[in-house]
């Protein structure tokens, strides 16, 4: 199988820097809607029942700022796979772990950001560290 690794850096990305594909933009758009909706509700919950914020049964803690991190480096990973890999036969791509203390519904949604406007994608469980087998 013919391969080419690309790496792409997400630390000095800048949203309105780059032209994002109108498509993306609007799913981006959409997921930051259905996210800040359910953020909403956690939050009418916990003040109605004076408590912390609850999903799935758990306690998370939220930071904003780090829902829009994540949305705007998915993002990027979408465009990035979209302007070198449209083409390709197939696209493989390593999951990203889950932000620790998020609900599972905002990884869905990072997930579907994720996997917008790409036609063939294999997402491949990693596990963020090398693995030396016998065949390296």
């Amino acid at each position: 199988m013919r391969a080419e690794v690309i790496v792409a850096s997400m630390k000095s990305w800048d949203p309105q820097a780059e032209q994002q594909q109108d498509e993306s933009v609007e799913a981006f758009a959409s997921a930051q809607e259905r996210i800040g909706a359910y953020l909403g509700e956690m939050k009418e919950k916990a003040r109605i029942e004076g408590g912390p914020l609850m999903a799935d049964g758990k306690q998370v803690v939220v930071n904003e700022q780090q829902i829009e991190k994540f949305l705007y480096t998915t993002l990027k990973l979408n465009s990035t796979i979209l302007r070198y890999s449209m083409m390709a036969a197939v696209v493989l791509v390593s999951l990203p772990p889950p932000p620790q203390n998020h609900p599972a519904c905002f990884y869905m949604e990072y997930m579907d950001l994720l996997v917008e406007n790409v036609p063939r994608l294999l997402i491949v469980r990693g596990y963020r560290r090398d693995v030396v087998t016998l065949f390296t």
